[in-house]
């Protein structure tokens, strides 16, 4: 045998299990010229024939997929187990392999759980529902076909046409291709008309050559020529996709059901079943012997690795045996065409796959794109014939692209979409610019091991052993990692500098690898695989690293359409050798050890005189350079990732820039997996299918209903708007019209017909309870009086269990009565100390449903508005009364807060970690309302934070951010009284627990209920006051544990514990000892279960939290940021949501008390007319312009109207007498940004110049003047060193006041920017501007280092502060503002949220214009009541800004325009009654008489459940929802009421929230004789005054009087930190103010108050 290794003499051998999946580009036999499909699929490969036989299909075919649904439905409530397949794998492998070699029937059989391999049982995939008809194919058994093939023979063609555009052709015939891969058989296709032998660029790092890049081409793809090798990833690797990347809904729990979709695994003994599934997948009848088998099993097992009996369980680190896709009976491989184009699919009319085309490029609509919606469309695909004809084929919807990684960035680089210097080099011009396509490219290094054998191996060999850090390098561990994370920083530069300009940053780079880093060393996710082998006399191993950090690039060659640019940069960064040099070493360890060794005749590969005993790193580097392959994995040049990452597509697979291009192949996965790809490409063509076919399209959304839109019309037409002009305006306005305006389109909302019985007769009955009592003893009271009388009406009443009950039955007597013991739920019977009440159901009165419908189908011209809420009420306690019933208990099966709705254990409960002990839930919030001419039902996904169900002690080690079990690490945090301990002992209170202890002595299934007061303090003993109560327990600090704390023991009489003393102090360590013979940890801090008076203390160790508690206080930053993560989702998925699982959520779909209500939803989200109203046009200094205003957003820094410097502000202030000063953290290292900021103030002077304003230069200049800040330090003195330093930056000033500082901050941090504020605004008088440093100074932006445009949004901030104007509208486009002397007034209340102190006042804001340009808004604050809803003092904040409005402009205004934030509908009557009076007050005590101004008062909020999607890709913007300026009036309003839904805005990210606004009291629009359409004029009007929000270059979504008016409130909030923000003071202050106090806490010095300090 040679010495050298020479890869290529063993190709067969080496390459046999690989799963190459650069699916090339496929394409067909041309189409009819005008053809034109709903879809086209480029390549019909391993994705692409996934995704044609499942987008052709009828829905009815595919289940609903399981994109939520809890990984394990568990009914105590335990945390998703991220891995749910890890516990149920089959043990079969072992016997398969004996039987296998064995001419006897087997002895031992073994059943495999179908819970694991199919869908039927599993509990991840839906259950099935009528309707979804599922009838096998015989021949095909995991294909599922609706009735209607089975009923004519195969065909169908219910579902939308596809076309497969494939340049291969079939090879179902094909002996190459159907020969399961073998030792003699594999390879046989490279260099055939199978491969389309692509060949790299020289490999620089590897010593230089170029090598092959196998490829298949044909119908299936790659998977025509591949291993066939079945092997799934590591879970943490796909849920790294949603959880790091930002893909919601890509993850591991959500992918799993996938997986099990496309595979149907087959049996290998008889006693094992088979399970249904395309892609079918199995172990070969020709396994190697047995004997052999057990020996390398045995000598991994000796090296310390575990045997796996299932590879694909989401955890193959250890050894394991790995299945293949084939058919098993005849040894027949098993690709994509055999799975997914069966013989019965061959005539499906609505499927065509054509052969032998090339895909020469995406063809886009010509106005597709820019102003009209902003994203490019295409209209079909160009291609070419085999005779070189050039084609085109048109598409209705989505144009996907499945070429595989090495092909599909080049389609998209030859249709314009890519980085503009690779296009430029193709002579393309730029569709759409996406840098970083192309890039990302990794792939992996194979290598192999060899021996000679003293035995001649027959017979297939699939084992493989996957390998961790851990296992390679072992006590080296530790520096290696070190080693690895201090070179990311210069891994990530060298990737950036590799790749063409701008594909990347050093930033993303660095994230990604950090990634990668963390799931290698954290998540132990397997870094190297090595593949065992036999081949007669040859044995040995082939290996590769698995998550390479080295990113190449796939790109289209110049001149070359079908051979692009291929360099995966292999061995580029020093980790990918060093893991291949050390992977290399553990297989040639794993040869030479027993049992293994005794049957080697020694090694031949490397061999020993290349590769010495002992060799060092270089000259096993030396060796993998020779001798080295490409593993044919590539993946990753068009990343599924956010576009800000590098991303090419979102979520959703559609590319970025795009309206309906998708790719769906290897080129989405972001980074490597563990595994074979083959597997997950599979399960994400099926998943992507479910994601594509949900996505609504125009010609699938019903028409709205036209009788809605006629009898609208016919209500309006009733209104005589000549009479109202008459007299002055009634409150609740009903609507003059319609608007008109606009371009007009249909959109989805988030809302169902409700369907109801006109005639049934519903008696609604008042609960009443003597005594009552308040919260969970209410609800109990009310629960026991419903099991004690009326068990025999369970599915004939509803009850929101407080309040009210409905009853379809009508009880005898009048009012029933009952004295009810309260009886706790964990007890047997009540206690003898329990209160009694008297409870009462009284009849109130009978009602039908009819008396609804006459209110909504009336063509009357006003409502009842009382009877219709009544009436509303009831519907909504039916509809929500058998989830909220899930809700009661000690065990809930669902949290229910008012209308929402939150399942905790049915298969639709979906949560996400937030970190810290708290996770989110996904619910639903519904509510019943009236619209035109029908009842609806409205219903949107809704999240709430909530308490893990964990033993306490694990939820204490999360809270603090230690790992779990590290009672060290906890134990000093308490004893340095860390901020975390005092952070802990806030966020237990009020946590229940079931005291298992207790349980467990009661042999009891029910829990024992205890509530956290909190940790032991130690004041616990001493009542409000501070005195002693009695003997106080003895506790030494803050978080003591069991074995510290001591309480007086004094047991009642007859009941001492033997060992106890009584009379004397005694630990809880001690007494839970002798008492319940439980030793209680010595690390671990007691928790007080009863009151800070009276405390009750119990070991944490006993304690376990129960599920469904909502989290009672703020997030931090971290939370919230996780919340938004998980919360925030693309509208599609929001809309699919609503319309397939909102119902099973909300038990909807078979209760039976609807059914007896008979109220039933209907099948579909409704469909509602919309307009798009045009965009206005802002207007900067000297009035130049225009500017380019797209997607509701410009930019000054490139419009050159003014100067070459960009444009300037309409009114420039004048900044004089100001500063820099600057806060660094104690805890954190000096950053490289404070080197640079000097110029950077500097840059940010000029910039301000530029836009016109006056700058002088700062009196103190940065550096000068800083303070650092230990954060761990009490908050108030926190607040004192920066009132410090802005002493010390004054004393600079020569005595002059200070107008303005910048303060730069490190990092975002409220308590420290309160601080400024406080000391700033409140103390002071000088306006104050906060950045971000990392913000501010631009490290990336070298050699400035500084973003123009953020430093010009910063100017717009500075400018409003102090006293200039920055933009203002034509005039033509404020029509309704221009005619007559107007004042714009916002007008909110901000309330304590949870976790505020117990005397936090609410607070109002007022703000109002005081300038004809409506730029700028002062505003003034007022303290109140904590629990007042409603605004007080309006009065005298009115006449302020009525005298302010009379100094600026001389004269008081004819018109004011009003517009309330953040008022319910049920506070509506409210705002009339008590506010409007008051500011008609300050009217009448300002104007002279007879002079009275016009007055219109909106409420305007956001915070409402309305959510409307698209259905019409022209009218989509940049994030899927419904363009900027789409206006909603119809179909879900009543024509007796003045309200629509408005949408000015383009949302960065999510659903976006259109702004509701309601006309509570008009006198301005429908009075005015000068608007001849009043309705037109008013929505014209807020959407244009969307555009005046003078902080930003963008529309905002909600009208800006309203927006600065919850500005000016959330200032109030930094003011009154001590009270809204438990973290702003230390453990034991106790803050207590009266309303005067509050007052001056929020009243800004006077030289500031007329200002907009608070932007």
């Amino acid at each position: 045998m040679p010495h050298a290794p020479h890869l290529r003499d063993l190709l067969p051998l080496i390459l046999l299990t690989l799963t190459p999946l650069a699916t090339s580009t496929l394409h067909s036999n041309p189409p009819a010229p005008d053809a034109i499909f709903d879809y086209i699929i480029i390549g019909g490969g391993t994705a692409g024939l996934p995704l044609a036989l499942r987008l052709s299909q009828p829905s009815a075919d595919n289940p609903p997929a399981p994109e939520e649904q809890n990984a394990n439905n568990n009914p105590s409530f335990l945390p998703a187990n991220p891995n749910p397949a890890k516990d149920l794998a089959p043990k079969g492998v072992e016997d398969a392999q004996q039987h296998t070699n064995s001419t006897e029937a087997p002895t031992l059989g073994h059943q495999f759980d179908k819970r694991r391999f199919g869908p039927a049982t599993n509990p991840l995939m839906p259950d099935l529902h009528p309707g979804d008809l599922l009838i096998t194919d015989p021949d095909h058994p995991g294909l599922h076909l609706d009735d209607d093939e089975q009923g004519d023979g195969g065909k169908g063609s219910g579902g939308p046409t596809v076309a497969v555009l494939e340049a291969g052709q079939s090879e179902s015939d094909n002996p190459v291709v159907t020969a399961a891969a073998s030792v003699a058989g594999f390879g046989k296709a490279f260099g055939t008309r199978l491969d389309w032998g692509y060949e790299s660029q020289e490999q620089v790092d590897m010593g230089g050559g170029r090598k092959a890049y196998y490829a298949g081409k044909g119908l299936g793809g790659t998977t025509l020529i591949n291993g066939q090798t079945y092997l799934r990833p590591h879970h943490a690797q796909i849920d790294a996709w949603q959880d790091v990347l930002g893909n919601e809904g890509w993850n591991w729990e959500s992918l799993f059901p996938y997986y099990l979709r496309s595979e149907q695994f087959q049996k290998a003994l008889p006693a094992q079943e088979d399970v249904d599934g395309p892609v079918r997948v199995g172990w070969m009848e020709n396994l190697a012997p047995f004997e052999f088998f057990k020996r390398v099993r045995d000598t991994y097992s000796n090296l310390g690795f575990r045997h796996i009996d299932d590879a694909n369980n989401g955890d193959p680190a250890g050894f394991s045996v790995w299945p293949l896709t084939l058919q098993r009976e005849s040894d027949r491989r098993w690709d994509a065409a055999s799975a997914y184009l069966p013989p019965t699919m061959e005539e499906r009319e609505n499927l065509d796959v054509f052969q032998n085309v090339t895909v020469s490029r995406i063809v886009w609509e010509e106005t597709g794109g820019g102003e009209n919606g902003g994203e490019k469309k295409a209209k079909g695909v160009e291609y070419e014939t085999k005779d070189g004809e050039k084609m085109f084929v048109g598409v209705k919807r989505d144009v996907i692209v499945s070429a595989g990684s090495l092909r599909s960035p080049a389609i998209l680089e030859q249709s314009g979409v890519g980085n503009p210097s690779i296009l430029s080099k193709l002579k393309v011009p730029v569709e759409v610019e996406l840098p970083s396509l192309g890039f990302n490219l990794q792939d992996q290094v194979l290598f192999s091991v060899m021996h000679n054998s003293t035995l001649n191996i027959t017979g297939f060999t699939p084992y493989v052993t996957t390998v961790t850090v851990q296992d390679l390098f072992g006590k080296d561990l530790e520096s290696i990692e070190s080693r690895v994370r201090d070179q990311i920083p210069k891994y990530a530069r060298q990737n950036v500098d590799s790749s063409a300009a701008a594909s990347t940053t050093t930033e993303i780079q660095e994230k990604l690898l950090n990634l990668q880093t963390d799931l290698m060393f954290k998540k132990n996710v397997p870094c190297a695989e090595i593949l065992t082998q036999a081949y007669g006399e040859n044995i040995g191993s082939t290996a590769w690293g698995l998550l390479p950090f080295s990113r190449g690039h796939a790109h289209a060659a110049p001149g070359n359409s079908s051979k692009p640019d291929i360099d995966p940069k292999l061995f580029m960064l020093e980790w990918d050798r060093t893991l291949s040099v050390a992977t290399a070493k553990l297989a040639r360890k794993a040869l030479e050890t027993k049992p293994f060794a005794d049957i080697s005749k020694g090694e031949f590969i490397p061999g020993k005189k290349l590769v010495p005993d002992g060799a060092s790193d270089e000259e096993w580097l030396k060796y993998l350079k020779q001798g080295y392959s490409p593993n044919y994995h590539p993946i990753g040049s068009a990343p599924m990732m956010s576009r800000e990452l590098g991303g090419v597509v979102d979520a959703e697979l559609r590319v970025y820039g795009t309206q309906n291009v998708r790719v769906v192949d290897a080129s989405v996965l972001p980074f490597q997996v563990v595994g074979h790809l083959m597997s997950t490409i599979y399960a994400v063509a099926e998943k992507a299918a479910d994601v594509i076919k949900k996505t609504p399209y125009q010609d699938e959304a019903p028409a709205p209903d036209g009788r809605t839109t006629r009898y609208e019309d016919k209500v309006v037409n009733n209104l005589d708007l000549s009479r109202l002009s008459l007299g002055p305006s009634k409150p609740n306005p009903m609507r003059p019209g319609y608007g008109s305006r606009g371009e007009a389109t249909v959109l989805w909302t988030n809302s169902f017909d409700l369907n109801l019985k006109p005639d049934l007769k519903i008696h609604k009955y008042v609960i009443s309870i003597q005594e009552e009592p308040i919260g969970r003893k209410k609800r109990r009271l009310v629960q026991q009086f419903i099991d004690a009388n009326l068990d025999d009406y369970r599915d004939q009443f509803a009850s929101d269990y407080s309040k009210t009950l409905i009853s379809l039955h009508k009880f005898p007597e009048r009012t029933l009565s009952a004295k009810i013991k309260h009886q706790m739920e964990d007890e047997e019977h009540p206690s003898p100390r329990a209160s009694t009440h008297q409870v009462n159901l009284t009849l109130e009165r009978t009602v039908s449903f009819q008396q609804l419908l006459d209110l909504v189908r009336t063509e009357n011209t006003s409502i009842n508005i009382t009877e219709s809420q009544y009436l509303l009420q009831i519907l909504n306690i039916v509809m929500a009364h058998t989830i909220k019933s899930k809700s009661i208990g000690l065990l809930p099966q669902s949290v229910s807060q008012g209308n929402r709705h939150y399942p905790l254990t049915s298969p639709t409960a979906v949560f996400f970690d937030l970190g810290k002990g708290l996770l989110a839930a996904r619910g639903m919030a519904m509510s019943v309302r009236p619209a035109a001419m029908r009842v609806i039902c409205n219903i949107q996904p809704k999240h709430l934070a909530i308490y893990e169900a964990e033993a306490l002690p694990v939820l204490m080690f999360k809270h603090v951010g230690v790992d779990v079990g590290d009672t060290n690490a906890l134990r000093r945090l308490v004893r340095s009284g860390s901020s975390k301990v005092k952070s802990l002992n806030r966020f237990l209170n009020p946590v229940r627990v079931d005291a298992t202890h207790l349980t467990r002595k009661r042999k009891s299934t029910t829990p024992t209920m205890k509530q956290i007061h909190g940790l032991a303090t130690p004041t616990d003993g001493r009542d409000a006051s501070g005195n002693v109560i009695g003997h106080p327990p003895q506790v030494p600090g803050l978080g003591a544990s069991a074995h510290e704390v001591k309480f007086f023991y004094q047991p009642r009489s007859g009941a001492v514990i033997e060992g106890l003393e009584p009379g004397s102090y005694i630990s809880v360590a001690e007494f839970f000892a002798k008492a319940h013979d439980f030793r209680a940890a010595k690390d671990l801090p007691v928790v007080n279960v009863g009151k800070k008076a009276n405390p009750v203390y119990l070991p944490a160790e006993v304690c376990t939290v129960l599920q469904g508690q909502p989290a009672s206080q703020v997030l931090s930053p971290d939370q919230t940021a996780n919340m938004i993560k998980f919360a925030v989702r693309p509208p599609m998925q929001n809309a699919q949501t609503v319309a397939h699982r909102s119902k099973r959520a909300l038990d909807l779909e078979s209760s039976a008390l609807l059914n007896d209500f008979t109220a039933e939803l209907g099948a579909q989200m409704l469909t509602v007319p919309a307009r798009v109203l045009p965009a206005p046009q802002p207007i900067y200094g000297h009035k130049k312009g225009p500017l380019n205003v797209k997607d509701g957003s410009w930019n000054l820094v490139n419009t050159k109207a003014q100067n070459d410097k960009g444009m300037q502000l309409l009114v420039p202030a004048a900044l004089k007498d100001w500063g820099v000063v600057s806060v660094k953290f104690g805890d954190q290292k000096e950053s490289n940004w404070r080197l640079e900021a000097s110029n950077v103030v500097k840059a940010f002077a000029r910039k301000l110049r530029d836009m016109g304003m006056s700058v002088e230069e700062p009196t103190v200049r940065f550096g000068e003047c800083d303070v650092t800040i230990d954060k761990e330090e009490p908050r108030v003195q926190q607040t004192a060193m920066i009132s410090n330093l802005f002493d010390k930056a004054k004393a600079k000033f020569s005595g002059r006041q200070p107008r303005f500082f910048l303060v730069i901050i490190p990092k975002e941090d409220s308590i420290v920017y309160s601080a400024v504020k406080i000391c700033s605004e409140i103390r002071e008088g000088f306006q104050t501007q906060v950045v971000v440093a990392t913000k501010f100074v631009n490290m990336t932006k070298a050699p400035f280092y500084h973003d123009a445009q953020t430093l010009a949004n910063i100017g717009l901030k500075v400018n409003l502060k102090l006293g200039g104007s920055n933009h203002t509208l034509e005039d033509s486009q404020m029509v309704a503002l221009r005619k007559g002397k107007f004042m714009l007034m916002g007008l909110d209340v901000t309330h304590p949220s949870p976790g505020s102190k117990e005397d936090a006042p609410s607070v109002v804001g007022v703000v109002a214009s005081v300038d004809h340009y409506f730029s700028r808004y002062p505003g003034a604050l007022h303290a109140q009541r904590g629990t007042k809803e409603i605004a007080e003092a309006l009065t005298e904040l009115t006449k302020g800004r009525l005298d302010l409005w009379r100094k600026q402009n001389k004269s008081l205004p004819d018109n004011i325009l009003i517009f309330r934030d953040g008022v319910s509908e049920g506070q509506h009557s409210l705002v009339l009654q008590q506010e409007l009076p008051q500011i008609q007050e300050a009217i009448q005590q300002t104007y002279p008489e007879g002079k009275r101004p016009r007055i219109t008062l909106i409420i305007s909020v956001k915070r409402h459940t309305r959510r409307f999607y698209p259905t019409d890709a022209t009218f989509i913007d940049r994030s899927n929802n419904p363009r900027n300026g789409t206006i909603v009036d119809r179909h879900i309003t009543q024509p007796q009421f003045w309200d629509f839904y408005l949408k000015a805005h383009t949302a960065i990210h999510g659903t976006a929230i259109f702004g509701h606004y309601y006309v509570l009291y008009d006198e301005i629009f429908t009075l005015n004789k000068n608007l001849k359409d009043p309705a037109d004029e008013l929505e014209q009007l807020v959407h244009n005054l969307c555009y005046m929000y003078g902080r930003a270059t963008k529309a905002v979504s909600l009208a800006p009087p309203a927006y600065f008016a919850d500005l000016l409130c959330e200032r109030a909030r930094k003011y009154l930190a001590e009270f809204f923000n438990p973290d702003f003071t230390s453990e034991d202050t106790s803050t207590h103010s009266s309303s005067t106090t509050y007052q001056a806490k929020i009243t800004p010095q006077d030289n500031i108050q007329n200002t907009m300090f608070y932007v």
